[in-house]
């Protein structure tokens, strides 16, 4: 994907053509300078978790966080700061990592602290606003047919609003990929 903005005063990445960059939005910045203020604080994380049941395909997971990636240029969304102006980097679609981490020896009230304890330590992990992406995946199998998924996005790139659009949006993926159709 090239891009060639209509505004000829928007900056635009000269290294490769596939990667976009546009002044970042007020709110944007303030999260970037907040950062800034306070490296490694997580206060802007985004952590949600989703209780799966049911047969899971883990590739077909993975590939459909690609597929919302491709989708969502947020989930490609990094920072730079050049010439004083600070710029919002949309990188090309690229692999996602999706570590799966079988918890699934653990039981009862050992396992429910197992998934307490990784899902803070994933909520408390910062994020490098320079480096994208700003969403991190992963998946706990907890036993036969039963998952938490953990997703943890930066606020810079996502709000409720959105983040609600984007699980929507990986359902739909993932349902079309096991289904073997075109996702909606």
């Amino acid at each position: 994907m090239s891009h060639s903005p209509a505004n000829q005063d928007s900056p635009q990445m000269e290294d490769n053509s596939d990667v976009l960059a546009f002044p970042a939005s007020p709110s944007q910045e303030a999260f970037f300078y907040l950062e800034q203020l306070f490296p490694a604080y997580p206060a802007f994380n985004v952590p949600v978790r989703f209780r799966l049941e049911g047969v899971l395909d883990t590739s077909l997971m993975r590939r459909a966080f690609e597929a919302l990636a491709e989708r969502h240029e947020g989930m490609r969304t990094r920072f730079l700061e050049e010439e004083g102006q600070l710029l919002q980097i949309i990188d090309p679609p690229s692999a996602v990592v999706f570590p799966v981490i079988d918890i699934s020896h653990l039981e009862g009230p050992d396992q429910d602290a197992e998934i307490d304890r990784l899902g803070s330590a994933e909520a408390r992990e910062p994020f490098d606003l320079s480096t994208s992406p700003l969403f991190r995946a992963s998946l706990l199998s907890c036993g036969s047919d039963r998952y938490i998924l953990q997703i943890t996005i930066h606020h810079s790139v996502a709000d409720g609003w959105s983040i609600g659009i984007m699980t929507d949006d990986l359902a739909e993926f993932y349902n079309a990929l096991l289904g073997d159709r075109a996702p909606v």
